[in-house]
C-alpha cells in the first residue's frame, strides 16, 4: 500500500471514530474530542487537553507507516517460516493452529493487523483522556506514548508508580474497546471473531515490542521512568484479552473453543510475534529465552513490581471510577483475586 493511500485509509477510520465519539460519549459532557495527525519525523502518539478544555489525540504519520510495515513484515515472516521445522519447534506444547488465520486472505491479515494496532493505540490514548489520568499524575495535560525510549530514569517511586499503572489502565481500556468492536462486527460468526482477535494479539504484541526496540532486556523490581517495560505490558494484555474473549464466548456465542484451546490459540499469536521481533532485532541466540514472554508471575522481579502496581491501583481506582467520562465498568482495569493471591 502506498504511503498516501495508507494515510488516507487511517485518517478515514480514525476520523469516523472521533465523529461518533463526539456525537455520543463526548456530547454528554459538552467537551470536544479532536484528532490531529502530526508530520513530525518520529513515531509518536499522545493525548493532551488543550487550553480551551478540548481533548486531543495526536498520532504521527510515521507511526501509521511503522504499524503497517510491522504488520507486513510479520505476515511475510510467518509465511516464509511456516514449514521451517526449527521455527515450528518453538510451538511444541501448544495445541496446533495455523500461524496465520486461513479465514482471511494474506492481504486481509496484514490490513486487519494494521487496523487493530492503529485503533488500539487510538483507544489507549482515549483511555488516558476519559479516565482523566492526567489529573492522577498531578494535572499533567500532555501524556506522551511513543517516547518510551527517551524516558528519564529520574522518574521513580510514587510518581513512577502512578505513571506506570495509568499506562496499564489505558492499555486495558484500549483492549476492551477493540474486542467489543470486533465482537460487534463479527457477531454470530465465531470463527471470524476469534481469528480477528488472534490477529489483534499479534498486532498489540508488536506494538509493545516496538517500544522495546534494540534495548537490553532488564526488568526492574520497582517502577522507574514513565512507562512499564513493554514485555510486561504484553504479558498483562494477553491474559486480559483471553479473559474477555472467554467471557464473551460463554455469554453470547455458540461453543467453538473451550478455555484451554483459547489460551493455546492466543498464546501462539503472542509467541509468533515475539519470535518475529527477536529475529528482526536480536543477534545473540542466548537472548532468546529472556526475550520471549514468560508471564509476570514467572519472574521474582516482575512479581515484586506487580505488587507495587496493584497497591497503587487500589489507592486510585475509586477516584478514576468516580471521575471517568466512560461509565462502562468493564473498561476499568481489574486484577482478579486469584492473580493477587499468586503474588503473595
Amino acid at each position: 500500500m502506498e504511503d498516501i493511500e495508507l494515510y488516507n485509509f487511517a485518517s478515514d477510520v480514525l476520523l469516523a471514530i472521533t465523529k461518533d465519539l463526539n456525537k455520543g460519549l463526548y456530547s454528554k459532557y459538552e467537551i470536544d474530542l479532536q484528532l490531529v495527525f502530526s508530520t513530525e519525523d518520529k513515531i509518536s502518539a499522545h493525548a493532551k487537553i488543550l487550553d480551551n478544555g478540548t481533548h486531543c489525540i495526536v498520532i504521527s504519520y510515521e507511526l501509521i507507516k511503522a504499524l503497517y510495515n510491522d504488520a507486513f513484515g510479520f505476515c511475510n515472516f510467518i509465511r516464509e517460516n511456516s514449514s521451517n521445522i526449527n521455527f515450528l519447534n518453538f510451538f511444541d506444547g501448544l495445541l496446533e493452529f495455523p500461524l496465520l488465520p486461513t479465514s482471511f486472505t494474506f492481504e486481509d491479515n496484514i490490513n486487519n493487523m494494521f487496523l487493530n494496532s492503529l485503533t488500539w493505540i487510538y483507544f489507549h490514548e482515549l483511555g488516558h483522556l476519559v479516565q482523566k489520568h492526567g489529573v492522577i499524575r498531578g494535572n499533567v495535560l500532555d501524556i506522551q506514548e511513543y517516547n518510551v525510549n527517551d524516558d528519564s530514569s529520574e522518574v521513580k517511586n510514587e510518581v513512577a508508580s502512578l505513571y506506570h499503572v495509568t499506562e496499564i489502565a489505558a492499555d486495558f481500556y484500549g483492549v476492551n474497546i477493540v474486542i467489543r468492536e470486533l465482537f460487534r462486527h463479527w457477531y454470530g460468526r465465531t470463527n471470524l471473531f476469534l481469528d480477528s482477535n488472534y490477529i489483534f494479539v499479534c498486532g498489540i504484541t508488536l506494538c509493545f515490542y516496538r517500544f522495546y526496540g534494540k534495548r537490553s532486556l532488564i526488568f526492574n523490581s520497582h517502577p522507574q521512568g514513565t512507562h512499564p517495560h513493554p514485555i510486561i505490558r504484553a504479558e498483562l494484555a494477553l491474559p486480559a484479552i483471553t479473559e474477555q474473549i472467554d467471557m464473551i464466548m460463554k455469554s453470547h456465542l455458540p461453543p467453538f473453543m473451550d478455555r484451554k484451546m483459547l489460551v493455546h490459540f492466543l498464546n501462539r499469536a503472542g509467541l509468533s510475534a515475539s519470535l518475529y521481533w527477536y529475529s528482526r532485532y536480536e543477534m545473540d541466540p542466548s537472548d532468546l529465552l529472556s526475550f520471549v514472554m514468560k508471564g509476570v508471575l514467572n519472574r521474582e522481579e516482575t512479581k515484586t513490581y506487580m505488587r507495587t502496581i496493584i497497591s497503587t491501583w487500589d489507592s486510585i481506582s475509586s477516584i478514576i471510577e468516580t471521575n471517568s467520562l466512560d461509565n462502562n465498568k468493564f473498561s476499568l482495569l481489574q486484577f482478579s483475586d486469584q492473580f493477587r493471591s499468586l503474588l503473595k
